[in-house]
């Protein structure tokens, strides 16, 4: 071979490589791709921009002998873009003379990810002339005429700013520009500093000048900047007054920028006022003044910064005196005008009568200004000159006379008069639900006191009357009722409650599977971690049946079977769907078989008695005995059977189907897609195939021939792109595409048993009778490694965590070996005999359940020990996704909040439930209900739409709500706002 053109190959991998780990290295933590610094009065400010794999959460700067830290938003302060998230974010930190050295200041910028990864630490200095280190302008002081010089901009260093703009090149994106800077080098001067970046380049930033009302008064356009442009414009002259400064910029293929806009005020000065006020009578009675509408202040006060022009002074109202005319001064620059208001006693006199003198003995009485309570013909003196408002008490089986404004003059007493009319009208209002009353709900009468629910009200006057609901947290109140009060007669109300859950401790109430409030606090989103329900489901292969597990406890909860006891089943391969459904494939019979998860209410009343049949542990031992598990088509939660018996296909209710059963070819790979529909393949002939089953109705909706690959399915899992990937149990994997029915085999030169996927685009191959562990990038269809496990280990079932660990079991070693993504062995965790398959549970725990010695091992990986073991009877013959982890996290990213909302009242009727949600694209929200009177027994789950009234679900105490969030395609979260149960 050319020893040149060797050579040249061996400088290019090396090269790739180099690129490669550092392009790895910059996405494992925050990259600083610049940081520029300004010294203002007494502070530094600092100005960085970044790019992240992860929103960046908080920024650090330190400056000379101060530091400041200010915390990020994950959404608003980090744009999503295709590499990550960038960024940018101003610190202000404020610095004295023992924080500069010599003739500079040191200053230090750090970021930190959600992630907790830190980058690198940047620093600077900066210059610090004697004007710098001297007082500055204060706002006090406004002294306009001293001079600013404009800075020049600093000069970026190569490197950085040149790699992000090597990744903007890559897309025509529009121009950037920064926030303005106003400047201000003269009294009526100014300029404006910014800066620009664009791919391509920049071909003009214009700047514009607008008066406060919107008129064009000054613009400015800078053209040919290229890729980056700092600095800043002319100066202009401007009159006193506000304005608003406007800049955009515009790249060479013609994108614009969003505009930038700042306002600011070119002023001619400021003065001060001084007033006194006379006499010192009205001061002691609290006489004040104020200017322009702003605080009251005391006699002598002095009220600095006032523009120059013409102010108002206003003097306060205080009883029994007359307030001095409003006054106009005007105020001169560096000067402190004074003037004097006079208050003038000046009082009058109040007598009201009330009649009849039967309203009069039953306690009528009247007030003024809401003081105190007085008798009929008594006269209140000393009020001050102006309007009153009188009113008269509320007594029983009296309609009182209407509230009065009576007008006082100085030294006379004005006369008033009110008549009680005899009216005999009541109220009743009843609140609902019970809970809401318990919360301490209450209800109210024209403004009057608070009372309970189913509370009547007598005495009330003829007419209409207004009631009103108190607002208790969590909950919405109803809306103000106006009703009609009638002679002799009570009137009736209802006021509906709804349950508002909208805070981190109302989503608590419920349980949350795959959400969260942590990121964003009271909201809930997808969580970045994976999750499941806490059930793992094991096959008993030689009996027939397959177990479900509570993976907190480990007590078996559920033992189903799987096709009539004649047959030999052999159940094998279980996978959980995106509602905790368990599918199996029965390898003895030629079907799959779907159950349901009686906790979430999957099951069926096939019998219509009102009653569930279905498998339970009834004595609480932790263990499904044989009395404890019903016969084939009994169980109401066993849902349905499809074959896949060549010429005997479809889909059937158990027990329907009498066709007969053969086991070549029979299911072996089994996976749920992002439609929570299922693939499953077959094993067995020269005639296999994959076919697709309707999740809800176990129909087959299309079958695909995969013999012309010569391909026979043995395991299978779905990637988030909806690609199908599937083991043969040779040396090959098929990559089937559903969108468009493409199939691909890929070599991977050792026996493919069991597969799992990771986060980051990494298929893993266990090599069975090879004692071979493959990693395969899913985007390349490249082998990236293998590695030998070790002599007679037989790797079979496998499964990776959060931490991109590969958890696989070894058969004939009788224990679960731990991997590091590259291919490290980490950990050997002795399990039992012949473990075939390993699943992640919800607290991010392997399980490993055994072949031989039917055994369950839950494994620690913080101690990489066994800390629970159950014994299940049974063969255990599974290497699936048992769990549901993988099609809840790594096919789709699904979660789910459920929450029960317990009314107290036994008749609660539903009205509607209404959410707020933002749904971007690619995501879904949905929700559905059912409900109960004793907790235990529920209706059938009724989907929920927007605004409209529930008709399926029957009156109860409880009501059950699940919300289901996912993303289909994209990256972007929906988000769940509120939810609101209305009674009615």
């Amino acid at each position: 071979m050319n020893k040149k053109f060797f050579s040249t190959v061996i400088l290019f991998v090396l090269v790739f490589f180099a690129c490669c780990i550092a392009t790895s290295d910059a996405a494992r933590k925050p990259d600083i791709i610049s940081y520029d610094a300004e010294l203002l009065q007494n502070a530094i400010e600092v100005n960085v921009k970044w790019q992240s794999e992860y929103p960046v959460t908080r920024a650090q700067v330190t400056a000379g002998n101060k530091s400041k830290e200010i915390e990020l938003d994950p959404y608003d302060d980090n744009i999503k873009d295709a590499y990550g998230y960038h960024g940018e974010a101003s610190l202000m930190v404020p610095v004295d003379s023992s924080g500069f050295y010599e003739d500079y200041i040191t200053y230090v910028v750090q970021l930190e990810d959600d992630a907790g990864r830190k980058s690198r630490l940047v620093s600077g200095r900066l210059k610090v002339s004697s004007v710098d280190s001297q007082e500055g302008e204060t706002e006090a002081e406004d002294d306009l005429t001293k001079e600013f010089i404009d800075k020049e901009p600093e000069e970026k260093k190569e490197g950085m700013i040149d790699k992000v703009l090597k990744v903007i090149e890559r897309h025509d994106t529009p121009p950037v520009i920064d926030d303005i800077t106003v400047n201000r080098p003269g009294k009526k001067n100014v300029s404006f500093a910014s800066q620009g970046i664009d791919d391509k380049g920049l071909k003009k930033i214009t700047f514009k000048v607008f008066t406060s009302d919107g008129n064009l008064v000054q613009e400015q356009e800078l053209n040919d900047l290229g890729k980056i442009w700092k600095g800043t414009t002319k100066t202009f002259s401007l009159d006193f007054g506000k304005y608003k400064i406007v800049a955009q910029a515009t790249d060479t293929a013609g994108n614009t920028s969003p505009e930038k806009s700042k306002e600011f005020t070119i002023s001619m000065g400021a003065g001060s006022l001084m007033v006194s006020i006379n006499p010192g009578a009205a001061i002691v009675a609290g006489a004040q003044w104020r200017v322009d509408t702003g605080k009251w202040q005391k006699s002598g006060a002095i009220v600095s910064g006032l523009a120059i022009g013409t102010h108002a002074v206003e003097f306060k109202v205080i009883t029994g005196w007359a307030k001095p005319a409003n006054q106009n001064i005007s105020i001169q620059t560096g000067k402190t005008a004074s003037t004097t208001g006079t208050y003038g006693k000046e009082a009058g006199a109040l007598a009201v009568t009330i009649a009849p003198k039967t309203a009069i003995d039953a306690g009528a009485e009247w007030k003024v200004d809401n003081g105190k309570w007085q008798k009929s013909g008594a006269t209140i003196s000393g009020l001050a000159v102006g309007t009153h408002a009188v009113e008269f008490k509320v007594i029983a089986d009296w309609a009182k006379p209407a509230n009065q404004n009576v007008t006082i003059q100085a030294g006379k007493t004005a006369g008033a008069s009110g008549t009680y009319s005899k009216a005999t009208g009541m109220l009743s209002v009843t609140i609902i639900p019970q809970a809401v009353v318990d919360a301490g709900a209450g209800w109210r009468a024209d403004n009057g006191a608070w009372q309970k629910s189913d509370v009547t009200l007598s005495g009330l006057a003829i007419g209409t009357h207004s009631v009103e609901f108190k607002a208790i947290a969590g909950w919405n109140n109803p809306t103000n009722k106006s009703v009609a009060i009638q002679t002799g007669k009570t009137t009736a109300v209802k006021g509906s409650y709804g349950r508002v859950y909208t805070l981190d401790r109302d989503f608590d109430e419920g349980r949350l599977v795959g959400l969260e409030h942590e990121t964003v606090p009271n909201q809930l989103q997808l969580s970045k971690s994976s999750s499941t329900l806490p059930f793992i489901w094991v096959p008993n292969s030689n009996l027939g049946t397959i177990s479900k597990v509570d993976t907190k406890t480990g007590k078996e909860l559920g033992r189903y079977r799987t096709g009539p006891k004649s047959s030999s089943t052999n159940p094998s391969r279980t996978t959980v769907d995106l509602q905790g459904n368990c599918w199996v494939g029965n390898r003895g019979t030629g079907t799959v078989v779907k159950v349901g998860l009686y906790e979430n209410g999957q099951y069926e009343d096939r019998n219509g008695n009102g009653t569930i049949e279905t498998s339970k542990d009834l004595n609480n031992d932790g263990v499904i005995s044989d009395g404890e598990t019903l016969d084939w088509g009994k169980d109401e939660c066993v849902l349905l059977e499809t074959v896949v018996i060549e010429g005997k296909e479809g889909g059937y209710k158990p027990g329907e189907y009498t066709g007969g059963y053969n086991s070549r070819p029979g299911p072996r790979g089994i996976a749920v897609d992002s439609k929570n529909n299922i693939w499953a393949g077959t094993f067995g002939n020269s005639k296999n195939k994959y076919y697709y089953i309707n999740g809800k109705t176990g129909q087959i909706i299309k079958t695909v021939d995969v013999s012309s690959k010569n391909h026979k399915a043995y395991g299978a899992v779905i990637d988030r792109n909806g690609i199908l990937w599937s083991s043969s149990l040779s040396n090959s994997l098929l990559k089937f595409n559903p969108a468009n029915n493409s199939m691909k085999i890929i070599d991977v030169k050792h026996t493919t048993y069991g597969i799992a996927l990771d986060k980051n685009n990494h298929l893993f191959v266990a090599g069975w009778g090879h004692n071979k562990l493959s990693r395969i990038n899913i985007t390349t269809d490249k082998v990236e490694w293998t590695i030998n496990t070790g002599n007679r280990t037989y790797p079979k079932g496998l499964t990776v965590d959060d931490n991109g660990d590969v958890w696989v079991a070894h058969y004939y070693e009788d224990a679960v070996v731990r991997w590091s993504n590259d291919g490290k062995k980490k950990a050997t965790i002795k399990t039992g005999r012949q473990p075939g398959g390993v699943a992640i549970d919800a607290e991010g725990k392997p399980w490993s359940v055994n072949y031989s010695d039917q055994y369950l091992k839950r494994i620690n990986p913080a101690t990489n020990s066994v800390e629970l073991e159950k014994l299940i009877k049974g063969n255990h013959y599974s290497y699936s996704d048992m769990t549901g982890i993988v099609a809840r996290s790594m096919t789709t990213k699904i979660g789910t909040w459920t929450v029960v909302f317990n009314s107290k009242s036994s008749d609660t009727m539903w009205d509607t439930v209404k959410i707020t949600a933002e749904t971007p694209k690619g995501t879904s929200v949905i929700t559905k209900v059912r409900s109960s009177k004793d907790d235990k027994n529920w209706s059938s789950w009724e989907g929920v739409t927007q605004g409209a009234n529930l008709k399926k679900t029957p009156g109860g105490t409880y009501l059950e709500v699940e919300t289901t969030m996912q993303i289909t395609s994209g990256e972007a979260s929906s988000i769940l706002k509120d939810l609101t149960v209305q009674v009615k």
